[in-house]
């Protein structure tokens, strides 16, 4: 994501027209670079590369990681349709309309991804959500505890999981406040017991609850964090 910050594609200031698809990457490179013309840019293959490392890089030699990432951007653009590399054929933009007038390059890149990330007629959405909080105590045992609080839910019939994990919260509320069961008024978070105890409740009859755990972890054995960062190696 830093990277299509890095090529201008998050842009929401200035607005630019591109002729294709192909053109919105050196359209938005070339005000990056300063360049008068996007055709100094857009000249062929190699040279838009080396704009893009130019922009990325700062035009200094790159270690290895530097270049893993450069290269992963490459590969997500090609993915997206908005680089193709020498030999590449395949246009996966190919069909979807450009935009007749000006946009913001946020714009057209919210274009190219509502069109490349959409969900497949087999495919459904998943949502996850794990928080940890580590709990120690001041006493020389020096126990630990973690608490656990996940929730994994998937798209069905009813909706997607996103439709469905921001939705029905807000639904179940205003619910309850038409009923008269929420006193407080004006603006308030859903830290207040009237609100949040309801919710939760019809959430978890919704298939929406949270699954909570709590571990526990003695004086002789690794620190929760030693054991986090193991799992993550």
């Amino acid at each position: 994501m830093q990277s299509f910050k890095d090529f201008g594609l998050l842009d929401d200031h200035e607005e630019v027209t591109i002729e294709s698809w192909n053109s919105l990457l050196p359209r938005t490179l070339s005000a990056r670079v300063k360049a008068s013309d996007v055709s100094d840019v857009h000249t062929d293959n190699r040279s838009l590369e080396r704009f893009m490392r130019e922009v990325l890089l700062g035009g200094q030699s790159s270690n290895i990681l530097e270049e893993t990432a450069f290269r992963d951007a490459l590969g997500a653009l090609e993915w997206l349709g908005l680089w193709s590399t020498i030999g590449s054929a395949t246009d996966v933009m190919a069909g979807v309309a450009v935009p007749l007038g000006p946009h913001t390059p946020l714009e057209f890149f919210a274009m190219v991804l509502a069109h490349r990330l959409r969900y497949a007629a087999t495919e459904r959405d998943m949502v996850v959500l794990s928080h940890e909080v580590i709990v120690r105590g001041l006493d020389e045992a020096h126990q630990e505890e973690v608490h656990r609080s996940s929730l994994v839910a998937y798209g069905d019939g009813s909706g997607s999981a996103m439709a469905r994990t921001v939705g029905l919260p807000v639904a179940f509320a205003a619910l309850d406040i038409l009923d008269g069961k929420v006193k407080v008024r004006g603006v308030t978070g859903p830290n207040e017991r009237e609100v949040y105890e309801a919710v939760l409740g019809r959430l978890d009859r919704a298939g929406l609850g949270m699954i909570e755990s709590v571990e526990t972890v003695d004086a002789a054995s690794p620190t929760i964090e030693e054991t986090l960062c193991y799992s993550s190696l």
